[in-house]
């Protein structure tokens, strides 16, 4: 009898080892930003422990950042209600959705999953720099990394949960007149025609004076991208809605290859600071000058900063439909622009840092002039 009893206890404890031991796993498959995104959660014990997407086709430097980021939170808080990522909403709500049905396939309760939000306790914040950047996409973290590299102390503050903006979705093709490039292939080249074509391909409506810096300093820049780690191609070509083959694009492709060099140098530089998740509301004006921002975190929390150099680098509106109707008056006045997509990202060209110095008197040039 107690052998009999024994044997039951033991087959018993072998049965809830395994049942909360062993782990198991569960996929699906929904639709993402650009395809389907697979899923595959591992359980064992009640517990999510891990979760992994095995297949995708999602945008470097946007719908990848989601792939890296959801996962994680998912496991961390034991939650499948977690926040998205800002700026790669789509995706992260894909990855949300294939894991509940994943775990639903596995006739997994989900139910508790989807009720343990984490709450965050907002927090005000004060902070000073030399320079703050408004904006953390392809110009505000060169301007970020040139201001560091000058000895300044910089802040960082993006609106988004990624780095990059519409520099992450772009060709990345960068023109400038290199003989060391163009020669070889046979292409004869001047910083005189490049100044002649730009001017000529704005319809004479450029400031001559920028559009020769920008000419004669292009190669500079192309310089000084190599230096902070940026491959280019030996070769150079025409991009789209170029007038001459002096575009030169990373080996890696598409504008991200250049935010991730400035992020690989800012996480390696103590005087330049970073802060995603932060949306810049209002400038700060002390005896007629520009001294600071102001702005509100994902939690709630306010960020107070100030600093004696502001950089905005809020993009375009290409996104903002109120705008693309207020300014669309030159070439384009004929055409309902609200009506077309917008290859930007869409959560970044809203247009709200020209909104936000026009508040303060600032004045605004070449509106109409809408691509």
């Amino acid at each position: 009898m107690k052998k009999t009893m024994s044997a039951i206890i033991l087959v018993v404890l072998v049965l809830f080892l395994v049942k909360n031991c062993a782990v198991w796993k569960y996929e699906a498959t929904v639709n993402g930003h650009n395809a389907p995104i697979t899923v595959r959660v591992s359980m064992s014990g009640g517990r999510i422990r891990n979760v992994e997407v095995t297949k995708d086709s999602e945008t470097t430097g946007v719908g990848k950042k989601a792939i890296e980021m959801i996962p994680r939170r998912i496991v961390e808080e034991q939650s499948l209600s977690v926040d998205a990522v800002t700026g790669a909403s789509i995706t992260s709500r894909a990855i949300l959705a294939a894991a509940e049905q994943a775990m639903q396939g596995g006739k997994v309760r989900t139910e508790r999953f989807k009720n343990n939000i984490k709450t965050q306790q907002a927090e005000d914040e004060s902070l000073t720099a030399d320079v703050i950047v408004v904006g953390g996409g392809g110009a505000g973290l060169a301007a970020a990394v040139s201001a560091e590299q000058h000895g300044a102390r910089v802040l960082v503050l993006e609106k988004l949960d990624i780095l990059g903006g519409s520099t992450n979705v772009s060709e990345g093709a960068l023109n400038a007149v290199d003989p060391k490039r163009q020669k070889p292939q046979g292409i004869e080249d001047s910083v005189e025609k490049f100044i002649d074509q730009t001017w000529h391909g704005g319809h004479e409506k450029g400031d001559m004076e920028l559009i020769r810096y920008l000419c004669g300093n292009s190669m500079e820049s192309v310089e000084w991208l190599e230096d902070l780690g940026a491959v280019f191609k030996d070769t150079v070509s025409t991009a789209t809605g170029a007038l001459f083959p002096r575009s030169h694009y990373p080996v890696t492709p598409s504008g991200n290859s250049y935010v991730r060099v400035f992020e690989d140098y800012a996480s390696s530089h103590e005087a330049l600071t970073v802060r995603t998740g932060v949306e810049v509301r209002s400038l700060t004006v002390e005896k007629g000058r520009i001294t600071g921002v102001s702005g509100v975190k994902k939690d709630g929390g306010t960020v107070t900063a100030s600093a004696p150099c502001v950089i905005l680098a809020t993009g375009g509106f290409g996104a903002n439909k109120e705008m693309l109707k207020k300014y669309n008056t030159g070439v384009w006045a004929h055409v309902d622009l609200t009506a077309l997509g917008c290859t930007n990202m869409v959560s970044c060209a809203t247009g709200a840092g020209i909104e936000m110095a026009a508040a303060i008197g600032a004045d605004v040039t070449g509106m109409s002039d809408i691509q």
